[in-house]
This record gives structure tokens, sequence and C-alpha cells, in this order.
């Protein structure tokens, strides 16, 4: 049968100041997580932002587009293009 030593009182304090170090230890992970959460949530909503960009670029950029073919349209109408070919004066010649 073995017989229990009791711990001196020196370990007894080394045990108790490794505990409070443990406790320490696991607030410390626990508000890194709240931190790693909070960031995750950032970054989701970063992306969601970023995603609403780039849907209005891209309705911007139809949009341009079309603007462009109607006033190209218009110009076309404005200053019709005859089939004269110029030269490098901007004379034309036959």
């Amino acid at each position: 049968m073995m017989q229990f030593k009791h711990q001196p009182l020196k370990e007894t304090a080394k045990i108790k100041a490794l505990e409070i170090e443990i406790q320490k230890l696991k607030k410390d992970i626990e508000e890194q997580k709240k931190s790693i959460e909070l960031a995750t949530d950032m970054i989701k909503k970063t992306a969601d932002m970023l995603n609403d960009i780039a849907l209005l670029q891209a309705s911007h950029l139809e949009q341009t587009g079309k603007l462009h073919d109607e006033l190209q349209c218009v110009l076309n109408a404005l200053f019709p293009k005859d089939n004269i070919k110029y030269d490098l004066m901007n004379e034309p010649y036959n």
C-alpha cells in the first residue's frame, strides 16, 4: 500500500500560481476568440459591400455602353459620314 506524502508549502504555492496562470490564459483565449469572431464578421460585411459595389459597377458599365451606342447614333444622324476616302492632308482623293 502506498503512503501519500503531504506536499510542502512551496509546491502548493507553485500549484496555485500555475492555476492562476491557467485561468489568465483561458481568459486571454476567450478574448482572442471574441476578437477573431468580430474580425470574421467585419470581413463578411466587407465582402458583402464589395459584392454590392461590383454589381453597381457592372450595371454602370452596361448603362454606359447603352449610352455610348445611343450617342453614336445621334452623332451619326447629325454628322453623316460619306464614303469619300481622305489622305493624310484630309483632302479627298479619287
